[in-house]
Parts: C-alpha cells; structure tokens; sequence
C-alpha cells in the first residue's frame, strides 16, 4: 500500500456547501426585493409630491393675475366663483378656467384654446374667497384673497396642500 491518500471534496461536504450558499442566495434575494420594493414605493411618493407641487404652483401662479382695483369695484376680473371652480380674465386679456372633472384639475385657456391638466391624482381641490379682513365673501368685487386646498391620493395616502394667494392691486 503505498501512503496516497485521494484529495477533493466528500459528498457531504458538498451537500453542506450548496446549503449554505442557496440560504445565503435566498437571504441576498429577499434583502434585495425589500430594497427595490422600498425604491419603487419612494419613487412613487415623490411623482405624487412633484404633481402637488407642480399643480399649486401652476394655480396660485394663475390667479396672481387676477386684477384687482381697490379703488374702482368695477375693475374686478373674476367672472365665476365657485367652490371648486373659478373663471377669470388675466391681465393681458386671457380668459381662464381652472375646474375639476373627476380626478383631474384642469386648466383651460381661451387664447390660444385649449385645456391643460395639471394632476390626474386628485382627491379633493377647494377654493375660498376672502376680502381684505380675512372674512369669507362670495362678491367677486371684494376678493382680496383666494385659499386655495389641494389633496393628492397615492398608494401611501392622501397628500394635502393649502396655499393663499393674495390678489395683486392694480388700476
């Protein structure tokens, strides 16, 4: 007999080896499905948030320029108050629409025509009408102040914004 002993690996070796890798594959894969899922949930909050902040923006950007003379009550430019809708000339002779259907705000022009819609998310969009004092009025001649309230849905919840846009004085 001569002293050669047979190198390489004994099947239970092998068997305990491919163990412990398929357990230390499934803990990686788990870890990185978690991963992406918390990625994709994230990058949907933030496309949520970036339409609120796009469609909040767009409206108080709109109604600043709402016309209004303190001095002269026939000087106003706002055709239509409403709730959730409002009809309005800006300064340059522009006619305005900025209303709800269904889960869409839109924005609509009349030169050159066309509507715009600002977010497809909405959940609830109010506008409130306040004079100089802060008290709530429904006369279109004594609006000194719009509040507006924005409320996105996603699948984390319901994201809200409010935001007041004072209206510019100007003959």
């Amino acid at each position: 007999m001569n002293g050669h002993r047979q190198r390489g690996f004994t099947l239970m070796e092998l068997v305990i080896s491919i163990l412990v890798l398929g357990l230390l594959g499934a803990t990686a894969a788990y870890g990185i499905q978690k991963g992406v899922i918390a990625f994709q949930t994230t990058q949907e909050a933030l496309d949520s948030l970036g339409k609120l902040r796009y469609a909040t923006e767009r409206v108080s950007r709109e109604l600043r320029e709402i016309r209004r003379d303190p001095l002269d009550s026939s000087r106003y430019d706002i055709a239509t108050l409403g709730g959730s809708t409002i009809e309005f000339v800006k300064q340059d002779g522009t006619g305005v629409i900025l209303d709800v259907s269904g889960s869409n705000l839109t924005l609509e022009y009349d030169s050159p025509a066309g509507a715009h819609v600002l977010t497809d998310q909405l959940s609830a969009f109010s506008l409130a009408y306040l004079d100089v004092d802060g008290n709530a009025t429904a006369d279109a001649a004594q609006v000194a102040f719009i509040d507006v309230q924005i409320t996105l849905i996603d699948a984390s919840g319901s994201l809200p914004q409010r935001s007041r846009v004072a209206l510019r004085s100007q003959p």
